[in-house]
This record gives C-alpha cells, structure tokens and sequence, in this order.
C-alpha cells in the first residue's frame, strides 16, 4: 500500500494484487490447497485458479471487493464465482488514530474481505469434491 500526499489530503493505493498474492502464500492458504503457485497468464496449462477484481472500494470506513474466481482446466471453466465481500469497518481507528491509523484500517478492512472470499472460495471447492 502506497500513501502519496495531495495538497495535503492523503491519497492511499491499495495493491490489492500483491496482497492477494502475500495471502495466497500464506502457510493456512497453501495447506488448503495443497500447493498453490504463481504463474505467467500466456503459460497457463494444467489446473488453474484465475482472479479476476471486478470493484474496490474504500468508502463507509470499509473495504469492499467484488473479485470473480474460476477454477480452469486448460481451457475449460470447471468452476466460476463472482464474490462480494466488505471488510469489517474501521471508523473510530481512523478518526481517532491520525494517518498512521488510517493507513492501518484500510490495510485491515481489505485484508479481512480479501480473507473471507478465500474462506468462502475454500468452502465452495470442497464442496465440489
């Protein structure tokens, strides 16, 4: 995550991409999975997990995510979900807490959402077997 001021007002960039990727490294995620690994979108062979961000948001002291997920095989789409999760809302943190704060509530809001679409992700594959 990245802060830049604007005339003062702070301006936050949520890399939501890299934190998606820190959390699908996660020892929790890879026991989950079995073994999950990064690959180059032109080389993508075999079974993959395709993400797809549809909408962020940080409005309301939340985060708010829209990330459409496939589960492929070669080619073929064997399953597809669009997943709308807000994180928990961090308000009296950013009020109280002053920029330092306010960068930590949007990191945590995101990080829960981003949590709870892997939670609901997991739920639903098992659910296939």
């Amino acid at each position: 995550m990245a802060v830049t001021l604007t005339g003062g007002i702070p301006t936050f960039v949520v890399e939501i991409g890299k934190m998606l990727d820190d959390t699908l490294k996660s020892t929790d995620v890879q026991a989950a999975f079995g073994t999950l690994k990064t690959v180059d979108s032109a080389s993508v062979s075999g079974t993959t997990l395709v993400f797809d961000l549809q909408n962020y948001e940080f409005k309301d002291f939340g985060a708010h995510i829209s990330l459409n997920i496939k589960l492929m095989k070669d080619e073929t789409v064997f399953f597809e979900k669009n997943y709308v999760q807000s994180g928990e809302t961090q308000g009296t943190k950013m009020l109280w807490g002053g920029i330092l704060a306010v960068k930590n509530a949007v990191q945590q809001s995101t990080k829960q959402a981003l949590d709870e679409i892997l939670r609901q992700l997991i739920t639903d594959l098992n659910e296939l077997q």
